[in-house]
């Protein structure tokens, strides 16, 4: 069993226990950030949607510079061993075309986060992508979150 932390806003902190393939009813304070979640799931499979985009990078892949990454991740990215890969993971705020980027997480195999962007500066939207943030950081690689 999972333990999902949710935080709403920076002093409300939850632990809810969430199994595999289990709907994630998540509380973020942003309603339209919290139907997205329950719409398209977080997966740490590689995925294309209109909240998340994950994909598997290597050293040197040629797509890096297409992907439009901050410069610390393109950085990292760059440092991978020739056999190393890790997934990028990009979430969305599809609502909103002013800022649509919310969150970019380079995640190893073994679960471990070793570079994260949050884009956002409000509280709110940092307290959603520390959410989201735990719940990529329990995630083993073949699991996912359904929507």
């Amino acid at each position: 069993m999972l333990l999902l932390k949710v935080a709403g806003y920076a002093s409300h902190e939850t632990l809810l226990p969430v199994k595999k393939n289990q709907a994630i009813n998540m509380q973020t304070g942003i309603k339209q950030l919290d139907n997205l979640i329950s719409k398209h799931g977080i997966s740490a499979k590689p995925t294309h949607n209109a909240f998340q985009s994950s994909l598997r990078i290597f050293c040197d892949d040629p797509r890096l510079d297409n992907l439009h990454l901050p410069y610390c991740m393109w950085r990292v990215a760059q440092e991978l061993s020739e056999n190393e890969t890790v997934m990028l993971h990009r979430f969305y705020l599809a609502y909103n075309d002013k800022s649509p980027r919310l969150a970019f997480f380079m995640v190893r195999d073994d679960g471990s986060i070793i570079e994260k962007v949050f884009f956002l500066r409000q509280q709110r939207y940092q307290a959603a992508s520390k959410a989201i943030t735990s719940c990529l950081r329990h995630l083993m690689p073949s699991e996912s979150i359904a929507a």
